[in-house]
């Protein structure tokens, strides 16, 4: 499980349990590995994005990449995604998109990937968040908006970074 917490400066960091109920067994990684107990345990940032605070992370196996892909809005408004081998030791993150003219956020991204639902996706995935312009009760519009993620895998890997990331232009959809 991905969140983010006060202790960490509401920066990403991670739990888990072997317990399949989620009853139980849970611990908090501590930078490195799940060590710390889950309750009354210290989080520590997840090695790679303790630069980039935020919130509501969704994460997805990535069969184009062979990794796990994370998407989180950060505090600034902006959303951002992060690639790693592990789940725990992620690259830096990258800016996917800012709010449009005229809203303040980019918030509670989620990506869907036509056949592997938000759990499996490939080259192109569908990144869908909302839009946010703040008024007088913080959110008085909302719009959802969709698009494109794709990956441009790079031959033979031979820069470091080994795939580019291209983004679609958007669908709108007035929530409220």
């Amino acid at each position: 499980m991905y969140y983010s917490e006060s202790g960490t400066g509401f920066k990403l960091t991670a739990a888990a349990t072997y317990d399949h109920t989620g009853l139980s067994g849970w611990e908090k990684c501590d930078g490195a590995a799940f060590t710390e107990p889950g309750l009354g345990g210290a989080a520590a940032p997840l090695s790679g994005l303790s630069n980039h605070a935020g919130a509501n992370p969704s994460v997805q196996w990535n069969r184009a990449l062979d990794k796990w892909t994370m998407v989180w809005h950060g505090w600034d408004g902006n959303i951002y995604l992060s690639a790693s081998s592990d789940a725990v030791h992620w690259e830096r993150p990258r800016l996917v998109t800012e709010p449009s003219a005229g809203y303040d956020r980019a918030w509670y991204p989620t990506l869907i990937d036509e056949q592997g639902g938000d759990r499996i996706g490939d080259e192109t995935v569908r990144l869908y968040h909302a839009e946010i312009k703040l008024g007088a009760s913080r959110t008085d519009h909302r719009v959802f908006v969709a698009r494109d993620v794709i990956f441009e895998i790079e031959p033979n890997y031979i820069r470091k970074i080994p795939y580019k990331m291209r983004i679609s232009s958007v669908d709108r959809h007035q929530l409220y």
